[in-house]
């Protein structure tokens, strides 16, 4: 695999998993 492919994955994923614990955190605080 490409390692800038990779890379883009990597960041896709990590914004991913912070918009679900924001999303969690928001719900937690209602």
């Amino acid at each position: 695999m490409n390692i800038h492919v990779q890379l883009l994955l990597f960041l896709v994923a990590g914004f991913n998993a912070a918009q679900v614990t924001d999303t969690s955190l928001f719900v937690l605080e209602r």
